[in-house]
């Protein structure tokens, strides 16, 4: 709970010190901005640390701080910049989204793949940062009425439309066409695209759908019961 907390405070101070670099650097400039602000900070930081007094890092911890504080600076001035040529509720999500999705690639390495509901969520973001910077108010999504789960429910839809629209200060709708609709009565009305090009496995192996996984399941009974042949090439048969 701690740690939630925590993050939670580090988003607010985070955004709320965005919002007021962004406003400083359109009076001041980027630069000056992220100068007297790095002041203000290393005060703070000396007053902390003077309560509540630490051991010596080693030299590696020095270097790998002083070489984040560089990174973060840098990062600092750059959107500082944007936020003063540009508009603000563009660039700090943006700035946002990327700042969250390094970790993630990073851990694809190290712990593994995200889980199916992180990856939706960047391909949300990822959309939604897309429509804001060329005034596209809609997101269209290929869920189907085949689809049991709370993600795919229009509550959850309008949740998210919301959720998008507040964070980049843009009106961004999400909507669900084929929502109504079922794979096999889509197939069979689309019959003559090369519907063998698509991709609905949560497993691919070596760019093919695996055969064995239940998406895979769903695909073949589509295919049955649409009366149409089944293109797809599986790594493993039924």
């Amino acid at each position: 709970m701690i740690s939630i907390l925590l993050g939670l405070t580090s988003a607010i101070t985070w955004g709320a010190g965005d919002f007021t670099g962004g406003l400083a650097a359109r009076k001041t400039g980027a630069y000056r901005a992220v100068f007297y602000g790095e002041i203000v900070g290393l005060a703070l930081l000396f007053a902390v640390v003077s309560f509540s007094p630490q051991p010596m890092p080693n030299l590696q911890s020095i270097a790998l701080s002083a070489l984040a504080g560089a990174f973060g600076t840098v990062g600092l001035m750059m959107l500082y910049s944007a936020m003063a040529q540009g508009k603000m509720s563009i660039a700090a999500p943006v700035s946002a989204l990327l700042a969250a999705a390094l970790p993630v690639v990073v851990g694809i390495f190290t712990d593994g793949f995200p889980g199916f509901l992180t990856l939706l969520g960047f391909a949300f973001a990822l959309a939604a940062v897309w429509c804001a910077t060329h005034d596209v108010g809609t997101i269209a999504i290929g869920s189907l009425g085949d689809n049991p789960f709370p993600d795919a429910t229009p509550e959850f839809f309008a949740a998210f439309g919301r959720a998008l629209s507040a964070g980049l200060g843009v009106g961004v709708e999400l909507i669900a066409p084929y929502r109504g609709r079922h794979k096999h009565e889509l197939i069979a009305a689309h019959r003559d695209l090369p519907l063998g090009l698509s991709l609905t496995c949560i497993a691919p192996r070596g760019g093919r759908h695996c055969g064995a996984c239940n998406k895979c399941h769903e695909r073949r009974v589509a295919f049955a019961r649409a009366g149409v042949s089944d293109p797809t090439a599986y790594a493993a048969t039924a």
